[in-house]
């Protein structure tokens, strides 16, 4: 009889296994839409919604904040709580301010978060999505801001196309705006001027694209930059950016300058590209002298071989033998390769020794460290431990043990 109730208590501790695993949820929570733009009218009542998409949880509670927090009425819960499964989307109103003082965007968010209906027995991640209400206050008077600037990677000898993409943010019409392109090469000197067309009448939160043309002539391959210069009525606003005059070219831009001593150790050189084309076959073989008037290299090796897309960037992978290295500065001869080109670079490379490791003491609060160690994967496999461990246990105590050998009677 005690056996039996010892399996039945076992086959139900099996079952308790299976139901509080399976019982550990993890729940999806999303927002649509997660974001709307307002634009500032004093006094102006906006009635908007937020639909949220649920798993497992369908309670939700609702809180607001930002900077207007106080000017939002949830109009479809009760006590914060909603049940989408029932009320369908979050209904809401914003009553925006008789007055803004600051210009620019100003954020209210209305925030869900997931309520378990019953967590007993139950492990939760709990989810929090944010539904955010930005009201753009224009700026006074007239305000052009650039939202984007580019000079086209082109090939050596042609033109290059010039877009700056602007938006008027101030209150006030823009009556005229033109821009001036200066061009710079990579040694930042002025090498060349271009005009914008004139864009007229602009009106608040309207956008336009000013455009020029730079003809490269004869200026060889390699790194450019541009600033646009934007003149608008009595106003002015600059922008900056680079872009690349392309050829047959391959460059070294970096290169690993400190290697830690001690045995083979990874080698990084960045190749960069200004052809518009694939570059196929770019390696390098790194040479490491003791002096730069030795005729043999202390070491020497060969990177990766890759290809460079068009006007990219890749990083060279090898690997340094620092075995008959010693401490020191030492003499670098690269030698990058690429189609059927090659070029040198005479650099440097000092061998150090590991930095010492610090011991960095932070105090944490207990919340932050329960934030960053109990994640869901890392519960979930804590979980499974503790109950294997206490079914160990109790398999052990609850086992019938050996009877004892019965002690001589005594007459």
């Amino acid at each position: 009889m005690a056996s039996q109730t010892r399996r039945g208590f076992i086959s139900s501790l099996f079952l308790f296994f299976i139901i509080l695993s399976g019982s550990f949820l993890v729940s999806g929570l999303g927002v649509s839409p997660g974001r709307v733009t307002l634009k500032y009218v004093p006094n102006y009542l906006y009635e908007g919604g937020a639909c949220f998409s649920i798993h497992e949880i369908s309670h939700l509670e609702i809180s607001t904040g930002g900077e207007f927090k106080d000017n939002i009425v949830l109009l479809n819960t009760e006590d914060n709580q909603l049940y989408p499964e029932q009320q369908g989307c979050l209904r809401y109103s914003l009553k925006m301010p008789s007055n803004i003082d600051t210009p620019g965007p100003h954020r209210t968010v209305i925030y869900a978060l997931e309520v378990p209906e019953n967590v007993v027995g139950t492990i939760f991640a709990i989810v929090r999505v944010e539904h955010q209400i930005d009201i753009i206050v224009p700026y006074p008077g007239k305000y052009l801001v650039v939202t984007g600037f580019t000079a086209k990677n082109s090939d050596a000898g042609t033109v290059v196309p010039i877009t700056i993409d602007i938006v008027n943010k101030g209150n006030e019409t823009v009556n005229s705006a033109e821009g001036t392109v200066l061009i710079y090469d990579n040694s930042m000197n002025l090498i060349g001027t271009v005009k914008t067309n004139n864009a007229k009448n602009i009106e608040p939160e309207q956008t336009r694209q000013l455009s020029a043309n730079w003809n490269s002539g004869d200026y060889r391959e390699g790194n450019y930059h541009a600033e646009a210069r934007i003149v608008y009525d009595i106003n002015s606003t600059t922008s900056k950016t680079d872009f690349k005059l392309g050829g047959l070219d391959v460059s070294l831009m970096d290169y690993s300058k400190e290697i830690i001593i001690g045995g083979i150790k990874p080698f990084s050189l960045i190749a960069d590209s200004i052809w518009s084309e694939t570059v196929k076959g770019v390696r390098a073989i790194v040479e490491v002298y003791n002096y730069s008037n030795s005729s043999r290299p202390a070491t020497s090796f060969e990177t990766l071989t890759r290809d460079i897309p068009p006007w990219g960037t890749e990083d060279l992978k090898g690997f340094i033998d620092t075995t008959n290295l010693n401490l020191g500065t030492y003499d670098l001869k690269i030698t990058l390769h690429y189609e059927n080109f090659s070029k040198e670079y005479e650099k440097n490379l000092s061998i150090i020794n590991e930095p010492p490791k610090q011991e960095v003491k932070e105090r944490k609060s207990l919340g932050r460290i329960l934030g960053k160690v109990f994640t869901t994967k890392v519960m979930m496999i804590m979980l499974g431990v503790l109950l294997i461990i206490t079914l160990a246990v109790l398999i052990y105590v609850l086992l019938p043990k050996k009877k004892k050998e019965k002690e001589p009677e005594y007459k």
